[in-house]
């Protein structure tokens, strides 16, 4: 009885520990998009200057793999990833995926229209991220539950709700970066492991992107007055996209992918749109009509109602796990007792 008393508190004290990185996954993907939302006006203030957005792309990737690369070398040098050409190949789809296309596909998107209607297309992330998860089996739906049926119409609240903003000019560019964007998250959930520690994962997709990205906006523009980085608006866009958006929040999306798996992470891209609308009526001067106000509603409603659902399953999962280990527990201290009576029985 004193082992399964030991035991019994020993789950207790995972209940709490999952609890506490219930919390720190939450707050990590809010400070997340107050961050990304940052850039999308920063980006939005350099397009309207007349940046050229291919040589901003390559400086982005750049600034993030010096920024980045050193670090790697110095905290994670014992998770050094082997150099094989699978490796190389592994980075290279993962720079394309998750920096090249991306950025090569949202920035004329945002051009063409403003920062809040670029971001709330952006939210159709969750949708894609939700049917590739369930096509590649990172994710499960089990319509036959409550919580299942619950995460397909809080997905397709999230959806829906953007759709309010979507119907604009320039939305297919954002809608092919979503798809690149939750292709990347896909691979992040199957490979990432494989391409070291997070801060080596990190180097090397911005790496293999800012290689790729170098050469199109070499192709692109000979000017080289276009490739001077003055101490202007294009220069803090530069460096904050790259140095800490590319470079320290990857990190911390990582780390919420491997433990909450990529869906959880798209389905905060809502608060970020609320941010980025709020921002952009006072500093962009961007109207917000009383429809960006109700598809804002209903996104992060559907929001918190996936939220609920992934909380709900791993209740459940570790409910079942508990029952499980109970009932061993039991079984053991049970054949425990009739060993001890059978040995008092033994002359």
């Amino acid at each position: 009885m004193v082992r399964l008393g030991i035991k019994v508190q020993y789950r207790s004290c995972g209940r709490i520990e999952d609890m506490l990185k219930e919390v720190k996954a939450i707050s990590i993907m809010l400070v997340v998009q107050f961050i990304f939302a940052g850039m999308y006006i920063l980006f939005k203030l350099t397009v309207d200057d007349g940046t050229n957005l291919r040589i901003l792309v390559a400086y982005r990737l750049s600034f993030a793999t010096i920024s980045m690369l050193p670090l790697a070398l110095i905290i994670q040098r014992d998770k050094r990833p082997e150099f094989t050409w699978r490796l190389l190949f592994l980075a290279f789809l993962s720079g394309m995926l998750g920096a090249a296309i991306p950025n090569f596909l949202y920035l004329p998107g945002l051009a063409l229209t403003s920062a809040t209607f670029s971001t709330a297309a952006s939210i159709l992330g969750p949708l894609i991220t939700l049917v590739l998860s369930v096509a590649f089996r990172i994710e499960t739906l089990r319509l036959g539950t409550n919580e299942g049926r619950a995460k397909l119409v809080g997905t397709l609240l999230g959806a829906g709700g953007a759709l309010v903003f979507v119907f604009y000019k320039g939305v297919l560019m954002v809608f092919g970066c979503n798809v690149s964007f939750s292709l990347w998250l896909i691979l992040q959930a199957k490979i990432g492991d494989q391409l070291g520690g997070s801060y080596w994962n990190v180097s090397l997709m911005n790496a293999m992107g800012s290689l790729v990205c170098m050469i199109v906006a070499l192709c692109s523009e000979r000017n080289w007055k276009q490739w001077r980085l003055g101490w202007n608006i294009s220069l803090l866009a530069t460096v904050y996209s790259g140095v800490v958006v590319s470079g320290m929040v990857i990190p911390l999306i990582a780390w919420c992918i491997k433990t909450k798996g990529p869906l959880y992470v798209t389905m905060f891209s809502p608060i970020r749109l609320v941010i980025v609308a709020l921002a952009g009526s006072f500093a962009l001067e961007e109207t917000l009509h009383l429809g960006s106000i109700i598809g804002a509603m209903i996104m992060v409603g559907g929001v918190y109602l996936v939220i609920w659902c992934k909380m709900k399953e791993a209740k459940s999962a570790s409910t079942a796990l508990d029952l499980i280990e109970t009932n061993k527990n039991i079984k053991e201290v049970n054949l425990g007792n009739l060993s001890a009576v059978n040995n008092r029985d033994v002359p």
